[in-house]
Order: structure tokens, then sequence, then C-alpha cells
């Protein structure tokens, strides 16, 4: 059972170099496991708008790594899953062999799934993290989820100076955040599905806080 192998699993795959192409599964929590970005009714995910505003964030990754496609994401009350595919920068077009490697192909161009979600506007935001360079020319997993969680955290401070949002204790993330190397099309499957389902088993997952007031 996957969630199970989360539990177990080390943070980071030893000697894997984390700017391979290939594909990976990311999940990042909240710090405290605050319910942030919005609630579960009806095994469905209403994002409020700092979910709202995170998921813009999470979309603009490839505007920022042109060489990384998203797939299957969603986010929970306090965590998100999300899949990164990191394009092979020789890589041939969309839809051709790729070089063998124990990793699997990026499928068709894939593109972030949007399910669970109720579709509502995202308004636009304009806040970059203080100091950003802008990407690597060959960016790892680490930058790219680093200018991620940066980028989000920014603009929540910028929200929390003009549209009154309320404050995060110490920190909006926790420090780490877990990773898997997506090994092969039943894995990428797997996983998809594990992403997929998270709504509807909330109050059985290992994520899972009870909402208290101010959470």
């Amino acid at each position: 059972m996957l969630i199970s192998y989360i539990k177990r699993k080390p943070l980071r795959l030893p000697y894997w170099n984390y700017s391979n192409y290939g594909s990976y599964f990311v999940t990042l929590c909240v710090h405290n496991w605050k319910h942030l970005f919005g609630n579960v009714l009806g095994q469905k995910i209403i994002l409020n708008d700092v979910g709202r505003m995170t998921q813009h964030w999470w979309n603009e990754i490839p505007k920022t790594f042109p060489n990384i496609d998203l797939d299957s994401f969603i986010i929970m009350p306090n965590h998100i899953h999300g899949i990164i595919h990191i394009k092979n920068v020789e890589q041939p077009p969309c839809g051709l062999p790729v070089p063998q490697c124990n990793v699997v192909p990026v499928p068709q161009c894939a593109i972030t799934s949007a399910s669970q979600y109720d579709v509502v506007p995202v308004p636009q935001y304009d806040m970059v993290p203080a100091g950003h360079r802008g990407p690597a020319l060959r960016p790892a997993l680490g930058d790219i989820v680093g200018w991620f969680k940066s980028i989000v955290v920014n603009t929540y401070g910028n929200y929390v100076k003009k549209n009154q949002w309320q404050p995060y204790e110490n920190h909006l993330w926790q420090y780490r955040y877990y990773d898997h190397v997506i090994r092969n099309e039943n894995d990428l499957l797997r996983i998809k599905q594990y992403i997929l389902d998270n709504p509807y088993r909330w109050r059985n997952d290992r994520f899972y806080q009870p909402k208290t007031d101010g959470a």
C-alpha cells in the first residue's frame, strides 16, 4: 500500500542524481499539519484563497523550468501531492522513444490534473521570491520544489499585508519533503490513482489531523 511505503521510505534515494531526467512523485506538508489550503467536504476538496494561490504557482512551474512537465496533482487541507517529469534536454519530440533509463519516460507531454476541485477562477499573482535569480540551466528536483515553496511563502506574506490573510506561525511548510523516483508505467499509474483517491480517504489518511480553531 502506497501510504505505508511513504511512511517507511527514506526522504532521499541514496546515490541518485535528482537532476536526472525522469519522473518524480513529491509530497509537501504544511508546518504543524495546519489546515491551510481548504477543507474536504463530501469527499471533495474545496480550496480557499491560499489553496488557489498555491495551485496557481504549481501550474506556473513549467514556465519557470521549461524542461518540466506536470502530471497528476492535488492539494489537500494540509499537504499536496504531485508528479513532476524532468525532461532530457536532448529528449526527442514527445511520443518518440526515450533513451533507456531506470525511470519512466515522460508520457504524452503530461499536463496537470485538476480533478476533485471546484473550478474557481484563479487571480493573477506577480510576487517573486526575494533574491530569485531565475531557473538553473539543469535544475534538480530540489531546485524546482525550493522555487515553488519559496514563491508560495512570499506570495502568502504579501497577501497578509494586502488582503489581511492570517499570518502563519513560524513556518508555512515543513522543512523537508518526500519524493519517490517513479520507475515504470505501472508505478506511475499506481501513484496517479493514489493522488486521485486522496479526498475519498481523507479521514484515514496518515496526514489527516482534525481541524481545530485557527487551523
